[in-house]
C-alpha cells in the first residue's frame, strides 16, 4: 500500500471485504499515517460485490489443469495471469460489470 500512495498524490479509495488482515494494527496504523486513503467495507460474506474476487477468478481460471514442476513454474504462471488481467481494459470491465454493485 505504501507503494500506491506514493504513487497517487490524490484521495485513495479502499474497497475491502472484512477480513482479519484489513482491521490488523498495522493496517490501522497505516490509515492513520494517511487520512487521504478512505475505506469502505463490503458486507461480510458478500464476494458478488467485490470486483477483486473477479479477478482472481480469471487468474484461476488461468492456472486451471497447470501442474506446475516446482514454486517458480507456479510463480510464472500466477504473475502471467495477473499481468494477463491487468493489462486487458476488457477484462478489467468485466470484473466490474460482473459484481453486483451499483455503478449509478
Amino acid at each position: 500500500m505504501e507503494t500506491i500512495v506514493a504513487l497517487d498524490p490524490g484521495t485513495i479509495v479502499l474497497v475491502w471485504d472484512r477480513h482479519k488482515i484489513h482491521v490488523s494494527p498495522t493496517t490501522a496504523e497505516f490509515l492513520q499515517k494517511y487520512p487521504r486513503v478512505h475505506v469502505f467495507h463490503f458486507p461480510t460474506c458478500a464476494p458478488e460485490l467485490n470486483a477483486v474476487e473477479f479477478v482472481w477468478t480469471q487468474i484461476h481460471e488461468h492456472s486451471a489443469s497447470f501442474a506446475p514442476h516446482n514454486m517458480q513454474e507456479l510463480t510464472t504462471r500466477i504473475h502471467a495471469g495477473v499481468a494477463r488481467t491487468r493489462t486487458s481494459k476488457k477484462r478489467l470491465l468485466a470484473c466490474l460489470k460482473s459484481s453486483d454493485l451499483s455503478w449509478k
